[in-house]
This record gives C-alpha cells, structure tokens and sequence, in this order.
C-alpha cells in the first residue's frame, strides 16, 4: 500500500504516552506527500491492523509526514539531505 504510491516509510514508533499507546509512522517521499495521500495511508491501515487484531489493546494510529524536524534514521536519509 505504501510502496505501490511510492511512498517510503521514513519512521515507525511504538509506545505509550500519556497512560494510552501511539503508534506512529512517519511518511514521505522526495516531492513530499499529501493530506490526502496520509488519510487514506491511515485509514486502509487502520483497516488492516483492526481486521487482523495485531495489536491486542487500545492504541492511537498516527500517519504524517516527518515535517522539517524529522530525525535522520537511516544511512540513506543523510544522503538524501547533505548539503
């Protein structure tokens, strides 16, 4: 779903906040991705891991792009950005 729009999973983060767990994926792609494209992202997702009970308690599914503070993760991230 994500790699057949071209899309890259540049982060993916698991863990409790505030007495409820997030999980949350960080998207992009060199021309950036769009509202949209992060809405139907979350909503087929979400669709998945609530058909296939994945996760056994509640969480919070979040999709956004990395914004201008993303973290560099992995090698090829740093490529991509050096100056």
């Amino acid at each position: 779903m994500i790699a057949e729009a071209g899309i890259e999973l540049w982060g993916i983060d698991f863990r409790p906040e505030l007495g409820r767990w997030v999980l949350r994926l960080a998207l992009d792609r060199e021309s950036g991705v769009s509202l949209d494209e992060l809405t139907r992202v979350h909503r087929e997702l979400n669709d998945i891991l609530d058909a296939h009970d994945l996760i056994p308690w509640r969480y919070t599914l979040e999709v956004s792009s990395p914004g201008i503070n993303r973290s560099l993760l992995r090698p090829a991230h740093y490529h991509r950005f050096r100056g």
